[in-house]
């Protein structure tokens, strides 16, 4: 359905709830005719949007306690996988540093995780309504585009609700109205 901009009051759903109606504001543009054409739909990755805290994952990290930072010391000094030289290391650094050093790795492999989920990931934006003059100049080519309408009573195990009622998300590249697999 083709859908132009009226002005209208929108009843949020709650978080646990999935509408059975979203839609997606598309440009006119030769991608956007051609997933039309082709019934596909683009996921892109976040670390390509222009917002840099657009889906920025920055988890906080509290210091370990000495009683953590003694555990996971203990744990990979019995681990006969450690190296020789790393479990020298653990065991003559004093707590300050080996609290430290614990917490800069756990941050380093968390960041790791992070990168790796944006570039594994991608991401198409939805809504609850198709008229809302924000959605319409903002992401609709400035009223001068169309509005897709999904029913996700079909189709909808392909994608995972994340967060908030009206953010889905698929691996990178395209979902294909007539296969299951990513494009």
């Amino acid at each position: 359905m083709i859908h132009g901009p009226i002005i209208r009051q929108h009843e949020p759903m709650s978080v646990n709830e999935h509408p059975h109606i979203l839609y997606k504001y598309e440009p006119f543009t030769l991608r956007a005719i051609q997933n039309l054409k082709r019934q596909s739909l683009y996921f892109g990755s976040p670390s390509g949007f222009n917002d840099p805290f657009d889906c920025a994952l920055t988890p906080r990290f509290k210091p370990p306690t000495d009683i953590e930072t003694n555990a996971v010391a203990a744990k990979f000094i019995a681990d006969p996988a450690t190296p020789p030289q790393m479990r020298e290391l653990l065991q003559s650094l004093p707590m300050p540093q080996l609290k430290e050093q614990l917490l800069a790795s756990a941050k380093n492999l968390v960041q790791q995780q992070c990168d790796d989920f944006n570039k594994t990931n991608g991401i198409s934006c939805f809504s609850e309504i198709n008229d809302n003059l924000l959605m319409w100049s903002h992401y609709g080519g400035q009223h001068r585009s169309f509005c897709l309408e999904f029913n996700t009573r079909y189709e909808l195990g392909c994608f995972m609700f994340c967060g908030q009622s009206n953010s889905l998300n698929r691996h990178n590249g395209y979902w294909d109205s007539n296969s299951t697999g990513v494009r």
